[in-house]
């Protein structure tokens, strides 16, 4: 389970699933990280981009880096089932990154299912002032449990 580059890093580690991953939990993570950068790319590599991932300019090689951290990159029959979280109205990792997660994952015939915080910013630490963005919480549980047995 993670949030936001934590979402990344649980992505990547259950689409490639090496150690016998049971289920992954991400909360608003990315799935493509080159469809991600494209909200960037009028401008230089942030730092957040740079740093993270070592590019300096949106070149192949930086197109590669991107390819090779997307989690959708690795998937594979033992990738396991996954439960995506996200807002609506997300404006650090857009809402369509969980959109893409799960048709990307139906296209390889992974089990995902997608649990949408309407109106819900980036954050759990947001969906917590407002008690009717609160559901995931009962679902996360009953997600686990169903997977988990």
């Amino acid at each position: 389970m993670g949030e936001s580059a934590g979402g990344h890093l649980v992505n990547l580690a259950g689409a490639r699933n090496r150690v016998g991953v049971a289920a992954v939990v991400c909360f608003y993570g990315p799935i493509d990280m080159l469809v991600f950068a494209r909200q960037f790319e009028a401008e230089p590599p942030n730092k957040n981009m740079a740093g993270f991932f070592a590019i300096r300019a949106w070149d192949a090689a930086a197109k590669k880096v991107l390819a090779d951290a997307s989690p959708h990159t690795w998937l594979n029959k033992r990738t396991p089932p996954f439960l995506v979280i996200h807002g609506t109205k997300d404006a650090a990792v857009p809402y369509s990154q969980a959109e893409l997660h799960v048709k990307l994952f139906r296209e390889r015939r992974i089990p995902v299912d997608l649990y949408t915080v309407q109106d819900g910013a980036h954050g759990v630490m947001n969906w917590e002032k407002d008690p009717q963005q609160h559901g995931y919480k009962l679902h996360l549980i009953e997600w686990l449990r169903k997977i988990l047995r």
